[in-house]
């Protein structure tokens, strides 16, 4: 059954001393997107005020009852807040809501164990809070390293209610990290795989096109989801160690084996730059061009901005890129140089003249 909107005082007072981060901002700028996450804990693992919508069907009173509990968690006198909310929930038969709230001050304090007591017990009562409680309990034992238990809390939060899509979402996709650490590959491709469009644009999306492409990169769908992660994430904690060749970078300790297209070598060093990584994009730049490492095929590649040509000559391609980045850098005449040695074959064609004037304006 959907809770009923907060009251204000409860969200406010939820908000101040709630242990979870802002991690679950779903949908990002396409263009400039939020950097990935490396690693799931229980602490960072919820939306900001998803405790609030977990207490939300307790009454305005018991908000405001909460709030001395709640000022003594904020400033860090955890055993004196704890015994302020056991004693509002047992006066107000609110022993869920009191254990849910209890478990998250004892959580943001660093007491994990009493923390999962706490969402432990709250999963034992009645009412539409058993679904929140279970998830909490299952981000706790999942960064315990508790696998097969924080599985079985986490199917019974699916199980229990009527979750928003974020929690929902995050929850599925932690099912999906459990069977990977299991290196059950069909169950990571049956998780993760309906999951992909929900997740597109998010900052979950390159955890799930890594562990899809552990699951299926024998697959003719494997060397698709490769070049995703390879041309849009870059600085993906998972695959940080890769370099501009992506058939020779290892996953799993084995080479990926897929060729890349310019238009990914593109994307790559875009969203490097927009990562503040311009010298990284730059090295990997001048080593393609050293060592050509890119395939002229062209698959749907999802990529944005300014488009290679199909027809595009490789090692134009390439320079196109290097030069623009020098030119972005203030470094005119290098990228005028690698610009004018393709004058002969690109004259004719718009992209070229227009990156060329480009050049010579920053020369100015």
């Amino acid at each position: 059954m959907p809770v009923s909107p907060p009251s204000a005082t409860l969200l406010a007072l939820l908000l101040v001393v709630s242990p979870f981060s802002a991690s679950a901002r779903h949908h990002v700028d396409k263009k400039r997107p939020s950097k990935p996450r490396a690693t799931a804990t229980a602490v960072d693992s919820v939306a900001p005020g998803t405790v609030a919508r977990a207490l939300a069907s307790a009454s305005p009173p018991f908000g405001e009852r909460l709030k001395p509990g709640m000022s003594l968690a904020g400033a860090g006198r955890t055993d004196e807040a704890l015994k302020a909310i056991a004693l509002v929930a047992s006066r107000t038969n609110e022993k869920a809501l009191g254990e849910l709230a209890a478990g998250g001050i004892a959580e943001r304090a660093g007491r994990l164990t009493e923390a999962l007591v706490y969402y432990q017990s709250a999963a034992r009562e009645s009412g539409t809070l058993v679904d929140y409680a279970r998830y909490f309990e299952g981000a706790l034992l999942q960064a315990d390293g508790k696998r097969p238990q924080a599985r079985v809390a986490f199917e019974a939060a699916l199980r229990a209610g009527d979750l928003p899509p974020p929690t929902d979402l995050e929850i599925r996709t932690r099912l999906g990290d459990l069977a990977a650490g299991d290196r059950n590959w069909p169950q990571v491709s049956a998780l993760f795989r309906p999951l992909l469009k929900k997740l597109k644009g998010t900052e979950y999306e390159p955890n799930a096109l890594y562990q899809l492409f552990r699951a299926e990169r024998r697959t003719k769908s494997g060397c698709k989801l490769a070049r995703e992660l390879y041309a849009k994430y870059p600085t993906f904690p998972a695959t940080a160690s890769w370099g501009p060749a992506l058939r020779t970078d290892l996953v799993d300790g084995v080479p990926v084996g897929c060729p890349m297209s310019a238009k990914d070598v593109q994307l790559r060093m875009r969203r490097l730059q927009w990562g503040g990584e311009s010298e990284r994009a730059f090295k990997e730049l001048q080593s393609v061009r050293l060592g050509p490492s890119t395939d002229e095929e062209s698959d749907e590649d999802g990529g944005e901005g300014e488009a290679v040509a199909d027809d595009d000559p490789l090692d134009y391609s390439i320079d196109s890129m290097l030069a623009n980045h020098l030119v972005n850098e203030g470094r005119v005449e290098e990228a005028l140089k690698l610009l004018l040695a393709h004058y002969a074959d690109q004259r004719s064609r718009p992209g070229f003249l227009l990156l060329l004037a480009k050049a010579a304006a920053r020369g100015r």
